[in-house]
């Protein structure tokens, strides 16, 4: 090799180099501030219901310094990749056993629909392709709801609503027989929580329809007063829980990522039926607006449709879950529709 194009070569091995040290210290960077601070902190916070895509590049790192002998690197490679199984591994390996539950099972699909949501055929055929026992719906609007109603009522008889204009629109059509309860829980949500008692075979089942605190862009004290509000009104949800002393499915969007303070107080007290059966990263959001915003000044950009999962089924202890998986979505909302079957334990 002449000496122009050697030196060009091992300059260039060089950069790759060094962007690979830099980009694995910024790794452990996010990880000891995700250990030590947590959402405690608004920057972390903003940054920790992403973080997975910041180890989309790990695999080429690995290979540059595999390349080029780098050993201590690849060592703490390694180390970095540890991490990553430790935090994602549960959703990203396969079930090789289901829990044991009885004869019978339900299934139930949540779904944030966009409040301006006008594709009705389209979110007719998921419920129809699907066919779940119960529909628990967020952001449905009015002639959503009339629609629904007029055309799915032989199918699902027992339904309830709490419909306000915007995005506070929630509602759960049933097949088995529903009735309202008394509880309430405090705190300002994006759609008033719907506390349900569900007759399944003879059983009661409470069921919670949740939409809690959407985040909010704003000053760093506001957006650090979001996170401690969706904190407490998880705990709220356990508490709840707690209480009632029945079976509890608590469905719908939880406007918190599995990283986040909020959701790991709501996976203490229950199960996510994701992490029980899903298979996956499980996204479930795409922020659509955002997306749009972003490859309009950064068209190179590739940005995924689904970057999120912040959509949930939590059960109690009392349940199995045997599916969690996600239906094609109607192409309308920055949703997806999520479906888990759940049975009694045995």
């Amino acid at each position: 090799m002449p000496i122009a194009g050697w030196y060009s070569q091992k300059k260039k091995n060089s950069l790759i180099s060094i962007f690979s040290r830099l980009y694995m210290l910024s790794l452990l960077g996010w990880i000891a501030g995700y250990l030590i601070i947590g959402d405690h902190s608004s920057f972390f916070a903003l940054i920790n219901p992403f973080a997975v895509w910041l180890f989309a590049p790990l695999p080429v790192t690995l290979a540059v310094f595999a390349f080029q002998r780098k050993g201590d690197f690849f060592v703490l490679g390694a180390a970095v990749s540890i991490v990553f199984v430790c935090l994602w591994g549960n959703i990203l390996l396969p079930r090789w056993k289901k829990p044991q539950v009885g004869n019978n099972t339900i299934k139930i699909l949540t779904y944030n629909l966009n409040y301006i949501n006008r594709e009705f055929t389209e979110v007719a055929g998921v419920i129809i392709r699907e066919s779940p026992d119960v529909l628990i719906f967020q952001e449905i609007n009015y002639t959503m709801l009339e629609y629904l109603g007029l055309n799915f009522s032989d199918v699902y008889p027992y339904h309830t609503h709490a419909i306000e204009n915007g995005v506070f629109g929630q509602a759960v059509f049933s097949k088995y027989p529903i009735t309202t309860r008394e509880d309430q829980l405090p705190f300002d949500w994006t759609g008033p929580p719907q506390i349900l008692d569900l007759n399944w075979n003879g059983r009661v089942v409470t069921l919670v329809n949740m939409h809690m605190l959407a985040p909010w862009m704003g000053t760093l004290d506001s957006i650090d007063a979001g996170f401690r509000m969706r904190e407490k009104q998880a705990q709220a949800l356990v508490d709840l829980t707690r209480s009632i002393g029945n079976p509890v499915i608590i469905a719908g969007d939880a406007n918190t990522a599995p990283l986040s303070k909020a959701y790991k107080i709501l996976d203490v007290g229950l199960q996510d039926a994701w992490v029980e059966a899903g298979f996956g990263p499980g996204f479930n959001f795409s922020g659509k607006e955002q997306v749009a915003f972003l490859k309009q000044f950064f068209p190179w950009l590739p940005v995924p449709n689904w970057h999120i999962r912040i959509d949930y089924v939590f059960v109690s202890e009392d349940w199995g879950v045997l599916e969690a998986y996600l239906p094609v979505a109607d192409n309308f909302s920055d949703h997806r529709p999520l479906v888990a079957v759940i049975g009694f334990a045995e």
